[in-house]
């Protein structure tokens, strides 16, 4: 799995922008829209999400969970993808540039808009830290909005200079804000699975 996804980046690219999903224009009508999120999974996304540290204090790397073998990182990614219960088409991609690649690729997208789906920005790190770094930046920077019986989460590029826009780098659409605490959930237990059994290695 982890090794199509790879494949699959490093041969599309994505230039596309807020404003090529009909979202430029469009915010949280209220503070209600951020209710279904619990303060315990909004923090510990933002804190503790799987991802490279660099100069974050707080966040956790891969290793910390337990999910640091090939192997693991395959079966976390497809239980993510059922806890979120995304559905439909996965569109990771490795650069932002608008080549005629791309086209192609944000066709497909525009194509299976109806469905539940998601683009990330693939980075050299991993399929992990590039999903979890879209989805803290998301909800650390107020990026959540309905949209009729779905909700989108985004995150976006510095502004291009020349063109003034917002490149997506991340979107996540789902039914329900409260499967992030599904998240959340499974994350606790892979960390929890990792400790027991290193007190099994080191008792």
């Amino acid at each position: 799995m982890t090794k199509s996804f790879t494949k699959n980046a490093k041969t599309l690219y994505m230039g596309a922008s807020l404003e090529d999903f009909s979202i430029s224009n469009i915010s949280p009508e209220s503070v209600d829209e951020f209710l279904d999120i619990s303060a315990k999974t909004f923090m510990y996304l933002i804190l503790y999400s799987p991802k490279n540290k660099n100069n974050d204090h707080y966040i956790k790397d891969r290793e910390y969970y337990g999910i640091d073998s090939s192997k693991k990182i395959n079966i976390f990614l497809k239980e993510v993808i059922k806890v979120l219960n995304i559905e439909g088409n996965y569109y990771p991609f490795s650069s932002f540039e608008h080549k005629e690649k791309g086209t192609a690729t944000k066709k497909n997208a525009f194509d299976h808009s109806n469905q539940r789906h998601y683009l990330f920005y693939y980075n050299s790190s991993s399929l992990i830290d590039s999903f979890f770094s879209g989805l803290r930046d998301a909800l650390a920077h107020g990026n959540v909005f309905k949209k009729e019986k779905t909700y989108i989460l985004f995150s976006t590029r510095k502004t291009d200079n020349i063109y003034k826009k917002e490149y997506i780098k991340f979107i996540l659409s789902i039914d329900s804000l409260t499967r992030l605490d599904s998240l959340v959930k499974l994350l606790i237990e892979y960390r929890n699975n990792k400790v027991a059994s290193d007190k099994k290695k080191y008792p």
